[in-house]
């Protein structure tokens, strides 16, 4: 799924230095920790913001998200 490719794709840059560790982020919404790299389109899996659990879930589904 796409998801799970753009989410590998983050967890692989996070371990090669090339983004931050989500434990020294806050949400680009509200301020709070940090918890989700958000994805607004699956086929770009290096486009994120850091977001906190709750903005994360108020954004909804990405682009691509119902991809086989």
């Amino acid at each position: 799924m796409a998801n799970q490719k753009a989410c590998t794709a983050v967890s692989s840059a996070i371990k090669r230095g090339e983004l931050p560790n989500l434990n020294t982020q806050v949400c680009v919404d509200c301020g709070e920790p940090a918890k989700h790299y958000d994805h607004r389109d699956y086929s770009k899996p290096l486009d994120v913001e850091p977001t906190c659990i709750s903005c994360n879930y108020k954004r909804g589904a990405a682009i691509g998200s119902h991809d086989k």
